[in-house]
């Protein structure tokens, strides 16, 4: 009646729609757990220094902005069954003449669902990424530190967030080669 190739091939669709249908029920199933991570941010130090860029022939100076902070988070309620890790990241966001809306990562981190500990504690870290404007001076401008997250599954879509407004901490950049204890 059938050869071979054909009763397998009618099992590969069998099992392909299978697979499709389990993994479509466990990425819905994702979103029935609650997500409301907390955090709270404490800014410990913030220096603006002037010093060549990159580049090796450049003379040019620039202002950079260095920040140094605590952070207290608790990403339990992000983790679940098809949680494969977490990407969190501190941004900071900032004004100018030019350009009205900044934004530059400062500090990141991947969390995997292996790990021990799905709490953050960290008490005077200075930021991984200086932060650089284009217009290359920072003095007197306001800036906000916020966090964020993003959840990567093994099934499904990405998921993003923030914590909260009360995450959000506010400074303001000193003057260059100045140390401003926030």
């Amino acid at each position: 009646m059938h050869s071979s190739l054909v009763r397998l091939q009618q099992v590969f669709g069998f099992l392909t729609t299978v697979s499709f249908i389990l993994a479509s029920i466990i990425a819905l199933t994702s979103y029935t757990y609650p997500m409301n991570p907390t955090a709270s941010i404490k800014i410990n130090d913030v220096a603006v220094v002037k010093r060549r860029s990159g580049g090796y022939y450049s003379t040019r100076q620039n202002e950079y902005a260095n920040v140094k902070f605590d952070l207290n988070a608790d990403f339990e309620s992000l983790y679940n069954w098809n949680t494969k890790q977490i990407f969190v990241w501190i941004s900071a966001t900032y004004g100018g003449d030019r350009y009205p809306t900044n934004e530059a990562v400062i500090w990141d981190k991947i969390i995997p669902a292996a790990a021990p500990s799905k709490k953050l504690t960290l008490k005077n870290i200075k930021a991984k990424y200086n932060i650089h404007d284009i217009t290359g001076e920072y003095a007197h401008r306001n800036a906000t530190l916020k966090l964020s997250w993003n959840v990567q599954p093994h099934v499904g879509v990405l998921m993003w967030g923030g914590v909260g407004e009360s995450i959000t901490k506010s400074f303001v950049f000193p003057s260059e080669k100045a140390r401003n204890a926030v």
